[in-house]
């Protein structure tokens, strides 16, 4: 089974320093390896971003930017070896945590990138797909009640 490449990729080699990985360890990790590392965090990160925007993402601002370095911290991590008891290396996998549950959120429509900016037609930036937006209705919505006369009935 070969890899397939993601159109995106929201962080380069160079800024993998600015998670917190040592240059002596990012050193032992060819930049060919940390590029791919980096493109399978940014095709994790489309698979929860096109639940809300339109893929290929064109503009992002620095919280995708760090979250994908958080993600593929972590990867090159466990790749190498990962030592739980090591508290450094508990970090890297609370920062892949924390990315992975705003990626959820991102997916969930409860938490936007900033700046972001889809492809999709009349596309603003950190603003969703009109199609993407999850469409929010309540037992009476979609009993095809309006909110006046589901408020009677559910009175009654």
């Amino acid at each position: 089974m070969g890899l397939v490449a993601s159109p995106s990729q929201y962080a380069q080699p160079a800024d993998l320093q600015s998670v917190g990985l040592l240059g002596t360890f990012l050193q032992t990790v060819p930049v060919a390896d940390q590029t791919a590392a980096l493109k399978a965090a940014s095709a994790i990160m489309d698979s929860y971003l096109g639940q809300q925007f339109t893929l290929p993402i064109q503009q992002w601002s620095f919280d995708v930017q760090q979250y994908c370095c958080w993600i593929t911290a972590y990867v090159l991590v466990q790749q190498r070896g990962y030592n739980p008891g090591n508290a450094a290396e508990e970090t890297f996998k609370e920062r892949y945590d924390i990315s992975m549950k705003w990626l959820k959120d991102v997916a969930n429509g409860i938490a936007t990138p900033a700046q972001i900016l889809d492809s999709s037609p009349n596309a603003q930036p950190g603003t969703p797909a009109p199609a993407a937006q999850p469409q929010v209705t309540s037992p009476g919505i979609a009993a095809g009640l309006s909110h006046p006369t589901w408020d009677t009935w559910a009175r009654r």
